[in-house]
């Protein structure tokens, strides 16, 4: 499988030609997704597919996999995601201004169609909301204990402030 994917292609030509690009993508080459991820571990195993379907649209079919590191929420350990992406979404020219783009759609610029922006849009789309193990008992148990702070009887008691007029109950005696 070849690492090198070209930074930026004519969708709508590739789809004509059913051009297919396969590669391995380093998290550190997807800022908004490397500040998300624990550790950087494999590159991304991605695959694009562009076609025309039986209307004749152009399309680009994303498969992606990898296995990410993120941050669980309940107890701050790593927690793993595997990530197994498919995404289809058809190509809009962005030139043809009659087209209404809908929700699986990809109005293209003239500028082309950046492969990485792509990917890492539809990374961040696969993550969940919020990151944490299947169960409390998968946490890091220390880190759990740390978090919650002391227990119930462990808290301490408030000492009682003294009290100012102390002083003068003693002048009265």
């Amino acid at each position: 499988m070849s690492d090198k994917l070209p930074q930026r292609i004519d969708p709508i030509r590739a789809a004509e030609q059913g051009r297919v690009l396969r590669g391995r993508v380093p998290v550190r080459q997807l800022p908004r997704l490397f500040e998300v991820v624990v550790a950087e571990g494999d590159p991304i195993e991605v695959e694009f597919r562009f076609e025309r379907d039986i209307d004749r649209r152009p399309f680009v079919a994303l498969d992606c996999r990898a296995e990410l590191l993120l941050r669980c929420e309940r107890c701050l350990g790593e927690v793993r995601f595997e990530l197994d992406q498919r995404q289809r979404l058809e190509l809009i020219d962005g030139s043809v201004g009659t087209v209404e783009p809908g929700p699986e759609s990809l109005v293209v610029g003239e500028d082309g169609l950046y492969l990485r922006d792509l990917l890492e849009d539809e990374v961040l789309l696969a993550l969940p909301l919020i990151p944490r193990h299947g169960s409390r008992e998968a946490c890091d148990q220390e880190n759990l204990v740390w978090l919650a702070g002391p227990e119930v009887d462990e808290k301490p008691k408030p000492e009682q402030a003294a009290n100012p007029f102390d002083v003068l109950r003693t002048l009265k005696d």
